[in-house]
């Protein structure tokens, strides 16, 4: 991505826009900084007026692909630590019956890798 970076800077605008079309299916998070430049700096107004429409899917894109890594919690912990969660969405492939669940009340535990 870098190089686009280069040409941006000495593309006329027919070029420019062209390669801004193009990061709306391509670009990602490293097109960042170049378009937000882009948006104060374009040569012509249809340039910066592009970029101002680009940045924001490109924001989003980053958002969306950095969302895996992100790690959420409960803001209250209302259920004791040792409370398994169910799925909400039931897979037709799965039996219900076949699922484990906490059961009420079980006073029975799983030792895991315990022989």
């Amino acid at each position: 991505m870098k190089q686009f970076e280069a040409v941006l800077r000495d593309a006329g605008e027919p070029l420019a826009l062209a390669i801004l079309n193009a990061l709306h299916f391509i670009g990602d998070a490293s097109a960042i900084p170049t378009v937000t430049r882009l948006i104060t700096r374009g040569h012509t107004a249809q340039v910066r007026q592009a970029a101002a429409l680009l940045l924001p899917i490109l924001q989003q894109r980053m958002d969306q692909e950095n969302a895996p890594g992100v790690l959420l919690r409960a803001s209250q912990a209302s259920f004791p630590s040792d409370t398994l969660l169910r799925a909400t969405i039931s897979h037709p492939e799965c039996d219900g019956q076949e699922l484990l669940r906490a059961a009420a009340g079980s006073e029975e535990t799983l030792n895991v890798g315990e022989d």
